[in-house]
C-alpha cells in the first residue's frame, strides 16, 4: 500500500501532478522537479508487471536506448530510478503540446480535414525523426500517431534562432515509446510479433519474418500515418495480428485519390510505394521517403489549384505538427513568428534545453490547439475555423445544463399559479389551500428570470467567462428558490397556529404542489449550474494540460 501512495504523490524527488497516459506495460505521469522548477514526464512500469524480471529488463533497455539516441527528434531521458517496490521509472522531457493522435481526433470532431501540405509536412517531420533513429541502427517498430509528440520551443531558444538568422520554429516534433524497438545488429528488444496491427508492416506481422524488420518497416508505418492523415482512415482496417495476416492475402488498399482527389498523382505514387507489401518495393531508407515526399509536395504546390485543398486550419494547433503563428500579435497572445516559405522546412529541429539546465519551467499550459498554417507563399491558404465553434464543441455539456435551467425557470413561473400549501383542519372543517405570500412570490419570480437568463447564456455562449457567470447565476437562482420554499413552509405553519389557535397542534399541514414545484425546480437549477461550472473548469484544465485529452 505504501508503494501505491508514493506513485500517486511523489516519484523520487518529483511531485506527481496527474497521469497523462497509460498502456499495457507502463503509465506516464506529469510531474514537477521542485529543485529545477521544471515539468517532466515520468514513465513508470505498471504494477502488475512489477515482479516480471523480463518486463523490467526490457523497460530499462528502452530507457538506455532513448538515452543513447540523445537527439532533438527523440524524447530525451534525463534519469532513471526505482520505487520502493522495485518498479523502475524513467524521467523524460514533457511534450507539452500533446500528440498527433490528439490533433487528428480534434480535426475529426470539427470536421476539418488536413490539407495535403499539412499532412505531407507532418510526415516529413516523422521521417526526420526516423532518420535520427535509423542512423543509430535502431528500428522503432511502433510508429503511430500516439507516439508522435510535440514540444513547444522556449522563448530564449526562438530568440537565439532569430539572432542567428535561422528559421524560427514554434515547436518540434518528437518520437517516443521505444518499448519494442530493435537494433539492426543484436537484439534491443524481443523479435516476436509486436506492434499496433493497423500500422504494422506485413513482414512485422509474420512470425517467420519478425526478426528481419529494418528501416523499411518504419517507412511502411509512416506511410500508413500519412494515408490516415489524408483519408481519415487507415489503409487496412484490422484489430489483431491474425486479421493483419489475413488482410495481406487481399487486394491492396484503396487508392488515396479515391478519398482525396486534390492529391497529385506524384504524391499518390509515393504513398502507395511506401505501402508496398514487399519491403523491397518501398523506399529504401527514411531519407529517401522524406526526399520523395518533399519533391511530391513541391509538385503539388505548383500543379494543384488553391481551391482544391479543403479547409485545414484549426482554432488550435495544426494537426500536421508544423505550427506557425498567426499573422501578428504580441508575445503571450498567440502571436508568434512566421515560418519560412519553403514547405520542406516545416517544423525543423529545435534543441530544447534539458530539464537540468532550465531556468524557467515550461508549464504544460499550451494546449494542443495552437494555430498553425503554412506560409502563403508556399502552400494555398485555408479558411480559419471560428474559435467560438471550437469552444462550443468543448463546452457541449454546458448546453444541456442551460436547457434544464430554462425548464426549471418555466417551472418556477408555473408554481406561482399553484397552491403552495394544504391545511387539513380537524374533522368537520373544510380543507384550506393557501396561496403564495407576497414576498416569497416576488423572490421566486426573480429566481425564474435569473434561471432563464443563465440557461439561455449557457445554451448560446462559446465564451468560458460568460459560461462561468451564467453557471453561478443558475446556482444562485436554485438556492434562492429552495430558501423560499423553506421560508414559506415555516410562514404557513405560523399562519395555521395564528388562525386556528389552540387547535393548531391538531391541524395537518403539508406542502402544496406549487411549493413542491418551487423546491424541485430550485434543486434542478442549482445542480445544473454546479454541473456547468464544473464543465467550465474542466475545459480550462484541458487547455492547460492537453495530454488529458488522451485519457
Amino acid at each position: 500500500m505504501q508503494a501505491r501512495a508514493v506513485t500517486l504523490a511523489t516519484i523520487g524527488r518529483f511531485q506527481v501532478e496527474r497521469a497523462v497516459g497509460s498502456g499495457t506495460f507502463a503509465t506516464v505521469w506529469l510531474a514537477r522537479d521542485p529543485d529545477l522548477e521544471a515539468w517532466v514526464a515520468i514513465k513508470l512500469l505498471a504494477e502488475n508487471w512489477s515482479m516480471n524480471q523480463d518486463a523490467r529488463r526490457r523497460f530499462m533497455e528502452e530507457a538506455r536506448a532513448m538515452r543513447l539516441l540523445d537527439d532533438d527528434r527523440i524524447v530525451r531521458v534525463y534519469e532513471v530510478g526505482r520505487l520502493d517496490d522495485g518498479r523502475p521509472y524513467m524521467v523524460m522531457e514533457f511534450a507539452d503540446r500533446g500528440t498527433l493522435e490528439d490533433r487528428m481526433r480534434l480535426r475529426a470532431q470539427l470536421d476539418q480535414p488536413f490539407t495535403v501540405a499539412e499532412a505531407v509536412s507532418a510526415s516529413m517531420e516523422i521521417a526526420e525523426c526516423l532518420v535520427a533513429v535509423h542512423d543509430h541502427r535502431i528500428v522503432h517498430r511502433d510508429i503511430k500517431p500516439s507516439n508522435v509528440l510535440f514540444r513547444s520551443s522556449t522563448p530564449e531558444r526562438k530568440e537565439a534562432m532569430r539572432r542567428e538568422g535561422r528559421p524560427v520554429r514554434d515547436e518540434r516534433t518528437l518520437l517516443g515509446d521505444f518499448g519494442i524497438a530493435r537494433r539492426l545488429e543484436g537484439v534491443l528488444g524481443p523479435t516476436m510479433v509486436l506492434g499496433s496491427p493497423q500500422y504494422m508492416a506485413p513482414e512485422q506481422g509474420d512470425p517467420d519474418l519478425a526478426s528481419t524488420v529494418d528501416g523499411r518497416s518504419d517507412v511502411y508505418s509512416g506511410a500508413v500515418v500519412l494515408y490516415e492523415l489524408l483519408a481519415g482512415r487507415v489503409p487496412v482496417r484490422v484489430s489483431s495480428i491474425g486479421e493483419l495476416q489475413q488482410a495481406e492475402r487481399r487486394p491492396g488498399p484503396p487508392s488515396i485519390r479515391s478519398f482525396r482527389p486534390d492529391i497529385s498523382p506524384a504524391l499518390a505514387e509515393v504513398i502507395h510505394r511506401g505501402l508496398s507489401p514487399r519491403k523491397e518495393d518501398r523506399q529504401a531508407t527514411a531519407r529517401e521517403w522524406r526526399d520523395e515526399l518533399r519533391s511530391a509536395l513541391a509538385v503539388s504546390s505548383v500543379d494543384m489549384p488553391a481551391a482544391a485543398a479543403p479547409a485545414a486550419r484549426m482554432g488550435g494547433s495544426n494537426g500536421a505538427g508544423a505550427p506557425a503563428a498567426p499573422r501578428a500579435g504580441p508575445a503571450g497572445e498567440g502571436g508568434q513568428v512566421t515560418r519560412p516559405a519553403q514547405p520542406a522546412a516545416v517544423a525543423g529541429t529545435i534543441p530544447v534545453r534539458p530539464a537540468a539546465t532550465a531556468r524557467e519551467p515550461v508549464r504544460p499550459d499550451t494546449a494542443v490547439l495552437v494555430p498553425a498554417r503554412p506560409d502563403p507563399s508556399a502552400v494555398p491558404d485555408a479558411p480559419e475555423v471560428d474559435a467560438a465553434a471550437a469552444v462550443r464543441a468543448t463546452l457541449l455539456p454546458v448546453r444541456v445544463s442551460g436547457l434544464f435551467a430554462m425548464v426549471a425557470s418555466a417551472a418556477l413561473l408555473i408554481s406561482l399559479l399553484l397552491s403552495w400549501a394544504v391545511v387539513r383542519p380537524p374533522r368537520g372543517t373544510e380543507e384550506v389551500r393557501l396561496g403564495m405570500a407576497f414576498r416569497g412570490g416576488n423572490v421566486v419570480a426573480v429566481a425564474a428570470v435569473v434561471a432563464f437568463v443563465a440557461g439561455l447564456a449557457l445554451w448560446r455562449t462559446g465564451r468560458r467567462f460568460v459560461a462561468r457567470v451564467a453557471s453561478i447565476g443558475a446556482v444562485a437562482a436554485g438556492v434562492g428558490s429552495l430558501a423560499v420554499a423553506a421560508y414559506e413552509f415555516a410562514e404557513i405553519r405560523a399562519h395555521v397556529r395564528t388562525s386556528f389557535g389552540s387547535r393548531g397542534a391538531s391541524v395537518g399541514v403539508r406542502l402544496g404542489f406549487g411549493l413542491d414545484v418551487v423546491a424541485v425546480a430550485g434543486v434542478v437549477a442549482a445542480l445544473m449550474g454546479w454541473f456547468a461550472l464544473g464543465r467550465v473548469r474542466y475545459s480550462r484544465r484541458l487547455d492547460k494540460h492537453p495530454a488529458l485529452r488522451t485519457l
